[in-house]
C-alpha cells in the first residue's frame, strides 16, 4: 500500500489515522458523524488541509493537548476554544477532547489531532491506518479513475474524496435563490 502512495500519478502522500466518530447533538438531537484525522507530521499537515480561523484567517496550530474542530462541529456542539467536548469513538467509548482551535470548514464535522493528542485522548499508541493523497492531475475524471484503482489495492477498505464535498457545494450554489437565502440567514 505504501508503495502505491509514492510516484506515478501521486504528487505527495502522508500517513494519517482516520476514524469515523459520532455525537448525538443538533436541533433534532440525532446522531452526527464526525471524522477524526490525526497526524504524526503536524508541520507538513497544512500541505493537505488548511486549518485557519474564519475571521482574519489566523492559522490554527495542532498541539498535543487536544484537537482543532471544524466550525460546523463547534456550532453543533456550542463549543468554544478551551472547552472540553465529548464524542463517541467507533467502539462506542465516550472520549473527552479539549478544543484547541476552531477551523473554517462549512461542510461536515471534523476533528484534527496530532499523534500526541491522539495518545492523550485515547490512551493508545498512535498508528496510521490511512493516507492523505494529492494527485498530480486534480481533474474529477482522473480522481475517480485513480480512486477506482486505489480501492483495488490489498488492504484498502475505502476512499474518501474531497471532490464529493466540492460537488455538494456546487449543487447548493446552483439551487434557486430562495434556498440560498435560507442557507445564508442561518449563519
Amino acid at each position: 500500500m505504501a508503495k502505491a502512495m509514492k510516484g506515478g500519478a501521486v504528487s505527495e502522500s502522508a500517513p494519517i489515522y482516520y476514524e469515523e466518530m459520532s455525537k448525538v447533538a443538533g436541533t433534532e438531537n440525532d446522531k452526527q458523524s464526525i471524522t477524526l484525522i490525526a497526524t504524526d507530521d503536524a508541520y507538513n499537515f497544512g500541505d493537505y488541509i488548511t486549518l485557519r480561523s474564519r475571521t482574519g484567517h489566523k492559522p490554527q496550530v495542532l498541539t498535543d493537548r487536544g484537537a482543532i474542530i471544524s466550525e460546523r462541529m463547534a456550532e453543533m456542539m456550542d463549543a468554544k476554544v478551551g472547552d472540553t467536548i465529548t464524542v463517541t469513538d467507533s467502539s462506542g467509548t465516550e472520549r473527552k477532547v479539549r478544543v484547541d482551535g476552531i477551523t473554517e470548514m462549512h461542510i461536515g464535522h471534523f476533528m484534527f489531532m496530532t499523534s500526541g493528542g491522539y495518545r492523550h485522548v485515547f490512551g493508545e499508541q498512535y498508528q496510521s491506518n490511512a493516507y492523505m493523497v494529492r494527485l498530480k492531475n486534480h481533474e474529477t475524471s482522473n480522481v475517480e479513475s485513480r480512486s477506482a484503482k486505489l480501492i483495488k489495492l490489498d488492504g484498502a477498505k475505502g476512499i474518501v474524496q474531497n471532490t464529493t464535498s466540492k460537488k455538494q457545494v456546487a449543487t447548493i450554489v446552483d439551487l434557486p435563490d430562495q434556498i440560498m437565502e435560507v442557507l445564508i440567514s442561518r449563519g
